[in-house]
């Protein structure tokens, strides 16, 4: 499961995120997490994500995608197009919750 503390390295230094900012980070975590999730159920392999992780330059971002690409895929693959938008859809929203308390 993705730490709370992971969507601590959206958070900028001086605490001074206004709620517009953190709902546009956890939007773009959120759009993050869905891209991750398409490539599980699409059935991406788990070593393609992880070799993404090596062009991000940012060590907490890359941080962050790793902990949704294990947590995205640590879920089943499903194999019915309808189940796999339907997973997609849960884990998008799900972590764009945990990131707006992470927050609080």
């Amino acid at each position: 499961m993705c730490s709370l503390l992971s969507f601590g390295a959206l958070a900028s230094d001086d605490n001074s995120d206004s709620e517009r900012a953190i709902k546009e980070k956890c939007r773009s975590t959120m759009n993050t997490a869905r891209v991750v999730m398409q490539a599980r159920q699409y059935g991406v392999p788990l070593s393609q994500e992880l070799e993404l992780l090596d062009s991000v330059k940012h060590d907490e971002v890359k941080d962050l995608f790793e902990v949704l690409i294990l947590e995205a895929y640590s879920k089943d693959r499903e194999l019915i197009e309808e189940f796999q938008e339907n997973a997609i859809n849960e884990f998008e929203t799900n972590i764009y919750f945990r990131c707006l308390q992470a927050f609080d």
